[in-house]
């Protein structure tokens, strides 16, 4: 993580965390206390964060079920998607960005234009009675 959030004029933002693993199972023990059954629940990686004076959040992995038993991942998984996310997150960290100021992800020359990420207007106008063929409902 460290250098991950560099301000444009090479400050380093101050950040810091902490990270937690649940590997949360029923387990079943018999005479003497031996395990003689284990069923996995579920399991998460978590990490709490802040960034600089102003900035903080959770970042959470989660398995339900059965399925958590075939995962093997740590808290560290969430630390690297937080590290993967300062390209996008840097903007909102700028000391006096406003809402105005920053620059929405999808702006930036890497990412696709707006156009490509809204969906189409509607051509159609839907009404009471009248089907999608433009055809009027006679009941």
């Amino acid at each position: 993580m460290s250098g991950s959030f560099k301000l444009p004029d090479g400050t380093l933002l101050t950040m810091g965390g902490k990270t937690g693993t649940g590997d949360n199972r029923i387990e079943s023990f018999g005479a003497g206390g031996r395990l003689i059954g284990s069923r996995s629940l579920n399991r998460t990686a978590t990490f709490v964060f802040f960034l600089g004076d102003n900035h903080f959040g959770t970042l959470t992995a989660f398995v339900p079920g059965r399925a958590a038993e075939a995962f093997k991942f740590t808290s560290a998984l969430p630390v690297q998607v937080l590290k993967g996310m300062a390209p996008i997150l840097l903007p909102y960290l700028q000391p006096g960005a406003t809402r105005c100021a920053r620059r929405r992800w999808w702006q930036r020359k890497t990412f696709r234009s707006p156009e490509a990420i809204r969906p189409p207007a509607p051509t159609t106008r839907l009404r009471a009675g009248v089907d999608l063929a433009g055809e009027t409902d006679q009941r």
